[in-house]
């Protein structure tokens, strides 16, 4: 293999794609059935005339992606991808939502008499974003949206920032399950999981109906971060960053740190959060056994098993935090002929994809016949939402649905942000 260039190799690993006879469709066949990749023939196509657009700017991605004196070889990653330095996938995805969004946004259309309440919130939300963002430093001068949280903070749950407000004094605070229960709960309800996360999602087990979810802890980083091997790389940086925040905010309230004391402080705090992550947290292979995270529990009983937190206190600070403009936003860009293409098109592909998940059933011979009927069962009965909900094209449904979201004409882009996560 030594007289072939890397280009010469990667060619050839697609030669026998382009250059074998054509098997016959009974060997096709029996691939399908016995080998777990799909025949050469839908992985690697022909190339269409008629798709010359796409294939160009598949070439322009490569280009500007490969890095062609690495030895693909050795280092396939560094040859077909050491020299993107673009977003990635998702972020430029939603980067190209949040603008066509934007420019429908600005269309006068929506400031006619007739244009739903739901999406003349939307439009009030964008355009005193959008004004604030313009001059955001005016708004932020003095600091105030930051007091304002804490002190909303301090009202929901009666604790203070010592290691800022008086550091050189700090006591113990009085700290139980009550106010646990609401510090955690109210973090939540702004959008900040910490010792629990949650999330609303179908029931595993009863699809017809939701459950409310919690959830081990959330912090700063992903949890592989806090890895013993990748957690001294972690620190390096993460503790002058949180140093620099706490000396920030002190420089807003006009008080004076020791710095050795805030050093020795910021320490604690991230061991503390490197416990939560390596002895309180399980690793995403157990945790893929999705069976042994279902476990219902009414409130009541959840009381008593988990007696370190007050959840009535909890429930109580919560509240619902899931992208409330999210569906507003989602009746902006959609169109009668984008609607009708994206249904028919979407339709055929989760048809497929359930015609698949039925035969992969019907192989499983481990599986009993009354097993399969409950799969089969579920599959027949998933709901298909696709790219949004049928409501949201009923201007009467999408008004109530948002009917307890209000917003006064006087609102700032702050008191906007606050109402929309309450």
């Amino acid at each position: 293999m030594r007289q072939f260039t890397p280009d010469q190799l990667f060619f050839l690993g697609f030669a026998q794609v382009w250059c074998r006879i054509q098997p016959s469709d009974s060997s096709i066949y029996e691939q399908i059935l016995t080998d777990p990749h799909s025949p050469a023939l839908y992985r690697v196509s022909p190339a269409q005339q008629s798709k010359y657009r796409a294939y160009a700017d598949s070439v322009t991605l490569f280009k500007a992606s490969m890095n062609l004196s690495a030895d693909p070889c050795n280092n396939f990653y560094e040859y077909a991808c050491g020299n993107y330095d673009q977003l990635l996938s998702f972020r430029k995805g939603r980067l190209a939502s949040y603008r066509a969004m934007s420019y429908q946004m600005e269309l006068p259309i929506y400031n006619e008499a007739q244009t739903p309440t739901a999406l003349k919130k939307t439009i009030q939300y964008y355009e005193t974003c959008k004004a604030a963002r313009a001059n955001f430093d005016y708004y932020i001068r003095n600091g105030t949206v930051v007091l304002n949280a804490l002190e909303a903070f301090e009202k929901q749950t009666g604790l203070k920032f010592s290691m800022v407000y008086s550091q050189a004094t700090q006591s113990p605070q009085s700290f139980n399950k009550t106010v646990l229960g609401k510090a955690v709960g109210y973090l939540s309800s702004q959008g900040i999981d910490t010792l629990i996360s949650t999330m609303v999602d179908t029931d595993w087990k009863d699809p017809d109906h939701f459950s409310f979810f919690m959830d081990q802890n959330a912090l700063y980083y992903s949890k592989t971060y806090y890895s013993p091997i990748a957690w001294p790389t972690t620190v390096m940086s993460y503790k002058p960053n949180t140093i620099d925040l706490f000396n920030q905010f002190a420089s807003l309230v006009k008080v004076d740190l020791n710095q050795e004391k805030l050093s020795s402080d910021v320490d604690a705090l991230l061991e503390f959060e490197r416990i939560l992550a390596q002895n309180y947290s399980t690793d995403d292979t157990t945790r893929r056994q999705y069976s042994r995270s279902y476990n219902p529990y009414k409130i009541e009983n959840a009381t008593s098993a988990f007696a370190f937190i007050d959840l009535q206190s909890y429930f109580t600070a919560l509240s619902t935090t899931t992208s409330i403009v999210m569906r507003r936003k989602t009746r902006l860009i959609l169109k009668k002929n984008i609607i009708e293409i994206i249904c028919r098109k979407v339709g055929e592909i989760i048809e497929n994809i359930l015609l698949s998940f039925r035969g992969m059933i019907n192989r499983l011979d481990w599986m009993d016949d009354s097993t399969k009927v409950g799969a089969y069962r579920k599959i027949t009965d998933l709901t298909q939402n696709i790219a949004f909900p049928d409501f949201i094209l009923n201007n009467a449904e999408l008004d109530s649905y948002y009917a307890d979201l209000s917003y006064a004409a006087s609102d700032s882009y702050f008191d906007l942000i606050r109402k929309t996560d309450e």
